[in-house]
């Protein structure tokens, strides 16, 4: 196949005569493109898939902490730290408490991953990738910056020098995880979020740095006593039908 728009015009000139067959003929050719643009899509996924595996079986692995707290009392991982973790991100200081429920490190490379359980359906990189970039899904770069601060205040010297590289989500239920890079490029500029999503002239941030950016607007939109509603999907406006509420819910395709 050259490409659907030569073959569209190319069937429609072999049957010009005759209308009702150039119209089966076109819908069946339509048909066929798109199975040959969904196995495209899929080979793509399957092989970025294979890479990701790649990466990861490279990264000399080990478990070092189970549900390591920091602000919370109870059970735990013996390294958890009673006190809050404080984080300065963009002009913005916070205090974070919560739980990682592993941490992954590899001492030859100081490089640590995050896995957060979940009990719930599970969810493909890409999804994740897209909610993180809407600013929909930071738990899991909070938990970064929060590991890399006790890492800072000396609280787990043993990883002295280590930086987190992977954040993922885990679905033992369903023998399945979604994660990435930190390092991975978010698609967008220095402008930040809210800002238009090509990348321009400025170097591409990266999922970590968009990820902080995130954190400190919500942090700020709290402050301010504004809760916006961010919804996930909407097929009105995504399939570009006119909603009455889109001014109101304020949803945007990504």
């Amino acid at each position: 196949v050259v490409g659907g728009g030569f073959t569209r015009t190319w069937f429609k000139d072999q049957h010009a005569a005759d209308p009702a067959g150039r119209e089966a003929a076109l819908a069946g050719l339509e048909t066929a493109l798109d199975q040959l643009e969904a196995e495209k899509l899929a080979a793509l996924q399957q092989a970025r898939d294979a890479e990701r595996e790649q990466r990861e079986s490279q990264m000399d692995r080990r478990a070092a902490h189970a549900e390591l707290g920091f602000g919370v009392t109870g059970e735990g991982d013996p390294s958890s730290s009673p006190n809050p973790v404080t984080l300065q991100i963009d002009g913005v200081r916070l205090q974070v408490k919560g739980q990682i429920d592993r941490v992954d490190w590899d001492p030859n490379r100081q490089a640590l991953a995050i896995r957060d359980y979940k009990s719930g359906s599970k969810l493909s990189s890409g999804a994740l990738l897209k909610k993180t970039r809407r600013g929909l899904s930071i738990q899991l770069l909070l938990y970064a910056e929060a590991l890399e601060a006790m890492i800072a205040r000396k609280e787990l010297s043993h990883l002295a020098g280590s930086r987190v590289v992977e954040v993922a989500l885990e679905f033992p239920k369903m023998a399945s995880a979604a994660g990435f890079r930190t390092s991975a490029g978010s698609g967008l500029s220095a402008a930040g979020p809210g800002a238009a999503g090509a990348v321009g002239p400025r170097a591409e941030l990266s999922m970590r740095e968009l990820g902080r950016l995130w954190i400190a607007s919500h942090i700020r939109g709290i402050d301010a006593g504004r809760f916006d509603l961010l919804p996930e999907a909407c097929p009105k406006v995504e399939g570009g039908a006119y909603c009455d509420f889109e001014r109101v819910c304020g949803f945007r395709p990504a």
